[in-house]
């Protein structure tokens, strides 16, 4: 995925007709408006984020945690033994970012980011929370938490 972010003090049609052709993301015309900038940027990287879970969870759709337990990406579906099991929309978001590589740690400041990257606002006391109340629902054993670093998602 590439984006491309034009910062320029020309506005002229001749200037930019070229860089529509190129698939520019955004044009910001010089002197920079710092908000227009920060909003551009922002944008620009929900879209790389957005690009790279999909592309790496293109790989496997349906994991299986456990015996009993199975995460299906694609739908978001949660399953213990054949059922479906209600998941919320941040627990969701936990289990995509958790799953895009399965015993990889993602730290609480990556977890704090990923969120962000949707309009969402978490810190460590919510991580926290959010995690205690999906290990009631699947096998605490799955979600494994590395003391002082983060989480991450085991298939036992």
């Amino acid at each position: 995925l590439q984006i491309v972010l034009v910062l320029s003090a020309h506005d002229e049609s001749q200037y930019l007709l070229p860089l529509i052709n190129l698939g520019v993301q955004k044009f910001v015309k010089k002197p920079l408006d710092f908000d227009e900038l920060t909003a551009a940027l922002i944008v620009a990287c929900k879209k790389i984020l957005q690009d790279s879970v999909l592309n790496e969870t293109k790989e496997e759709v349906n994991l299986q945690l456990s015996d009993t337990i199975s995460y299906d990406r694609k739908n978001n579906l949660l399953h213990d033994n054949g059922k479906s099991v209600y998941i919320t929309k941040y627990e969701i978001m936990f289990l995509n970012l958790l799953s895009t590589e399965v015993g990889k740690i993602y730290s609480n400041e990556t977890i704090v980011t990923y969120y962000k990257s949707f309009d969402t606002a978490i810190d460590g006391n919510n991580i926290r929370k959010l995690v205690s109340k999906l290990r009631k629902k699947v096998s605490s054993e799955i979600i494994e938490s590395v003391y002082g670093v983060g989480y991450r998602l085991m298939s036992v």
